[in-house]
């Protein structure tokens, strides 16, 4: 379960990887949060994100042009 969701539909590269970052400042470690977008770039965006900051990238899914994510802050 997510302590915070942050829906960045209709932004677009870099913006949601900059709003997720601003979001998991104001969080804890081990806190979950769940991002949702529309912009493409954050399939391969959000995982190199979370690889290269520490975090686990619990569940990544797509329906139709919606990305959602499922991250576990370090």
């Amino acid at each position: 379960m997510p302590n915070s969701t942050l829906d960045t539909s209709g932004t677009w590269c870099p913006e949601p990887i900059m709003l997720l970052s601003e979001r998991i400042e104001a969080l804890q470690s081990g806190d979950q949060v769940q991002l949702i977008s529309t912009d493409p770039a954050s399939k391969r965006d959000v995982p190199k994100y979370c690889s290269a900051m520490g975090h686990h990238l619990i569940e990544q899914t797509e329906d139709n042009d919606q990305f959602e994510f499922l991250i576990q802050l370090r």
